[in-house]
């Protein structure tokens, strides 16, 4: 079994107002683990306490009552081991791309020379290495902080909206990138706004609404356990002759579509034998799932 990489206990932060000094909570005690080799997403709305949250893991905010540990020790001692990419990166717009990556490398105190060269060409960035940061996009810029996040082969890689500003193209590279980083060990930890990404290269999420957790989602289960309905169809033609002869029970006002929804495998199953008994030809029959775009809008819109 997997051991956690990061453990968050009990915890809570709280801002200060700066016009009336009041406490305004942005996390509510919430406590999580991460194992070891994960893909985790982290899951909200604007204001649901996910940067908050994620900033205080890499020490940008101390944590007003608990603790969050990497590896079981404090999160302070373990910088050296993580990656970071913020939401909005921020860069020198005077330096190039490979000045910028040589900066943070001497930061890092990474000892291989080439590494810079490496990541260079990992993210695309070879075409570019000499133009200036002000020169680039949004999208380029966002690839060279993903760049900067992977310079020192973290352990544990925090990405703050990685996709956002990136074409399908570049958001491809970097989901294959996420990939690969993570088939060598590195446990990702990252929040973003694009589901169906997170759909596709996480294994477990954790939706937060109002600094709390409402929700977590294995998605790797999702699709064998959720079924919301079941989903019949037939011909146009025989659901034409069966409407009003119809012996079971269905939700659906499509049938002259030829489909018809069951909310339970009961009731689908009895309209399954009747359509076998009376040489009804099924076309398809399948459950549907709520998206996690579906939960996620019904959970951010609630109260």
């Amino acid at each position: 079994m997997s051991k956690n990489i990061l453990e968050i206990k009990n915890f809570s932060k709280q801002f200060r107002s700066h016009w009336t000094f009041s406490k305004i909570p942005a996390v509510n005690n919430i406590s999580l683990e991460i194992k070891e080799g994960e893909i985790f997403g982290f899951l909200g709305h604007n204001g649901a306490g996910k940067s908050t949250t994620i900033k205080s893991i890499v020490g940008l905010h101390k944590a007003t009552s608990g603790q969050i540990l990497f590896d079981g020790k404090p999160v302070a001692e373990s910088k050296k081991y993580m990656g970071y990419l913020p939401e909005h990166p921020y860069f020198y717009d005077h330096l190039t791309v490979k000045e910028t990556l040589s900066f943070f490398a001497q930061l890092l105190e990474i000892e291989n020379k080439n590494k810079v060269e490496e990541v260079i060409e990992e993210l695309g960035l070879a075409e570019r290495k000499n133009q200036k940061v002000k020169e680039l996009s949004k999208g380029w810029q966002q690839r060279l902080g993903f760049a900067q996040a992977i310079l020192n082969d973290p352990k544990l890689l925090i990405l703050d909206e990685p996709f956002s500003g990136l074409d399908p193209v570049a958001r491809k590279q970097i989901r294959d990138i996420i990939y690969d980083r993570n088939k060598k060990g590195t446990t990702v930890f990252m929040t973003s706004h694009i589901l169906s990404d997170v759909n596709e290269i996480c294994g477990r999420v954790i939706i937060m609404n109002k600094g709390n957790i409402v929700k977590e989602v294995n998605l790797k289960k999702w699709n064998k356990t959720s079924a919301k309905s079941y989903e019949l169809t037939i011909t146009k033609e025989e659901a034409e002759k069966i409407k009003a002869d119809i012996n079971f029970n269905s939700n659906s006002n499509t049938s002259l579509e030829g489909k018809f929804s069951f909310d339970t495998y009961e009731d689908s199953n009895k309209a399954l034998e009747f359509c076998i008994k009376n040489n009804i030809e099924i076309i398809s029959f399948e459950k549907k799932v709520p998206s996690l775009e579906e939960v996620f809008i019904e959970i951010s819109s609630s109260k």
